[in-house]
């Protein structure tokens, strides 16, 4: 009979925590977000991947500060910068936001896990964009682990 599989063709071990083949990579990040302004950062994609879900933390902060996440091309990849009148290192165009407004609780946030239902292609070349936005005087920290699937 064999051992179940999903569409990548790998087995599915544990159909009721999704499946972690060997091309599974968790990828963290630590950000220190001054008082009072937005923390970008983007990590840029160097092969093809495919998000799962991640994880994140917040430390400290405001009431009222929020993350953000998503995909970005700053460079032209997907070739739609002219179609949209961008300037490839002066513009910036959104692919795709997996989360908004992550509102963070000011005294911390535990770990949070966030899920897609499906693996979400992410091309090489684009940026995972992590954004969190400081509104009053504290600094904050936040912590963000992605799991993605390499092929």
């Amino acid at each position: 009979m064999g051992w179940p599989k999903d569409a990548y063709g790998n087995m599915i071990i544990a159909p009721s925590h999704g499946h972690y083949n060997e091309h599974g990579k968790f990828k963290g990040f630590l950000l220190t977000c001054s008082g009072n302004q937005t923390t970008i950062l983007d990590h840029k994609i160097e092969q093809q991947v495919y998000v799962n879900e991640g994880y994140f933390w917040a430390c400290s902060g405001n009431m009222g500060d929020y993350a953000e996440f998503s995909v970005v091309d700053k460079d032209d990849v997907m070739g739609l910068f002219d179609t949209y009148g961008l300037e490839v290192g002066v513009d910036v165009l959104e692919l795709g936001k997996f989360v908004e407004s992550q509102y963070i609780d000011p005294n911390g946030s535990p770990l949070q896990r966030l899920t897609s239902p499906t693996e979400a292609c992410v091309c090489s070349g684009l940026y995972m964009r992590t954004k969190y936005e400081n509104v009053g005087d504290r600094t904050a920290y936040i912590g963000v682990t992605y799991l993605w699937l390499e092929e």
